[in-house]
């Protein structure tokens, strides 16, 4: 059953000032530990038993929690976009914060279900004590258990902060935006923001796990689905999102063809996703270093899968778009660490957060995929990992990895 969550909006109403001020009382850090921030950023809590993900948030200090999260405000941001030449690449280099070997603080700081969903469907299988999806069971590699929907949502907060507190960057006309669909939705989270900023559009968020909360605005329905199978939907859509695909598509030029025949004219679509090539600028990130012994592996793995799953999309978004018919396409890059060691605030905070889901998905990114698919032997991977886990502690291992957001528009008739 759906249920609105507009009590949601109602409770504790105070300006963000007065809750988070210097001193923050023990109710306020108790509620953030119990807490996972769903909207952003349109600023609406929702009570979730994620202590890992809410106690991280809670300690990144009130500057970034009363420009992102914090209690009920009074309504939406206002988002501004600025035109992006077709062909443009936004790129920012990191500076290193020479005085991170002793920044002890931050190191510190990283302490509409649909109603034919069958018991088969949520008889999930555990495997080495990691739960998996079961709707055709195998297509996915990654876990769907509790963990590692702590660790989406902390991509999810990686990403919308990374993009200054946005959700998607394609320069809509959201007043004519009356359905919109989102691709591998995992937990809901980009779905529901959109819900709640947008009460006049349809959201649809789709996904292999029904993992998805049921508390959802009244405008947004979750369904089981396989966006590689034949596309469905009886009607077409104003905007398509698909963001966190690597490793989850065989057919990535298809995907992107079934989302441009299945928008409107003049319709949008918005891919975000990554580059798992990890590097650093200053060379301290080693072709030898065991972080680079794992990623390669990985990329390994899943490109030799029987249906072959791309690790690395995000290059290659712009040119899919361009061949699937898509105009006005427009690509931005953007650079996020791995760690604390950015000279800078807001990528000092990034980097943490993308440590910190790192950190958490070590394991669902390497078990299935080492073990079982390459017959690593379990000893083997367990070192690996451990010595991995050492040199994403080393501050003095600057990596970087790349994000792109592409969009493109469907030709008006």
């Amino acid at each position: 059953m759906v249920r609105s969550h507009a009590q949601s909006r109602a409770g504790d109403c105070r300006a963000p000032s007065q809750i988070c001020g210097a001193a923050w009382s023990d109710r306020t850090l108790t509620r953030l530990r119990m807490a996972v921030f769903r909207r952003l950023p349109s600023y609406i809590l929702v009570i979730r038993r994620r202590p890992a993900v809410a106690g991280l948030i809670s300690h990144l200090g009130s500057p970034l929690i009363s420009r992102s999260f914090l209690f009920y405000l009074s309504g939406p941001p206002t988002i501004f976009l600025l035109p992006v030449a077709s062909n443009e690449i936004m790129e920012e280099e990191i500076e290193v914060d020479s005085s991170s070997d002793r920044d002890s603080g931050f190191e510190d700081r990283i302490s509409n279900y649909t109603a034919s969903i069958t018991a088969s469907v949520l008889a999930y299988p555990v495997e080495n004590g990691r739960r998996y999806h079961a709707f055709r069971s195998g297509l996915y590699y990654l876990p769907n258990d509790e963990l590692e929907q702590e660790r989406l949502d902390l991509a999810h907060l990686l990403m919308t902060k990374g993009i200054s507190d946005k959700l998607f960057l394609a320069p809509i006309q959201t007043d004519h935006m009356h359905r919109v669909l989102d691709i591998g939705t995992g937990t809901g989270l980009w779905s529901m923001s959109m819900g709640d900023e947008y009460p006049h559009a349809e959201i649809i968020g789709n996904d292999l796990s029904a993992i998805q909360p049921p508390w959802v605005p009244p405008n947004v329905r979750f369904m089981l689905d396989d966006v590689e199978s034949e596309w469905v939907y009886n009607r077409p859509f104003d905007f398509i999102f698909c963001r966190y695909m690597a490793t989850c598509i065989s057919d990535w030029p298809r995907l992107v063809r079934q989302a441009h025949e299945n928008l409107e004219p003049g319709g949008w679509a918005e891919f975000q996703d990554y580059d798992f090539n990890f590097y650093s600028r200053d060379g301290s990130l080693k072709q030898d270093s065991n972080f680079l012994k794992w990623t390669h592996a990985l990329l390994d793995g899943f490109r030799s899968l029987p249906i072959g799953k791309e690790p690395c999309p995000g290059p290659k978004l712009h040119g899919w778009l361009v061949d699937a018919g898509f105009e006005n396409i427009t690509t931005r890059k953007f650079s996020f660490p791995l760690g604390v060691w950015a000279k800078d605030k807001r990528l000092k905070e990034l980097g943490m957060i993308n440590l910190l889901q790192f950190m958490n998905g070590l394991e669902a990114f390497s078990l299935r995929l080492l073990v079982d698919h390459m017959r690593m032997d379990r000893d083997d991977y367990n070192d690996l990992l451990e010595k991995v886990r050492v040199d994403l502690s080393n501050k003095k291992i600057h990596a970087q990895m790349d994000f792109y957001v592409t969009y493109g528009q469907k030709r008006r008739d």
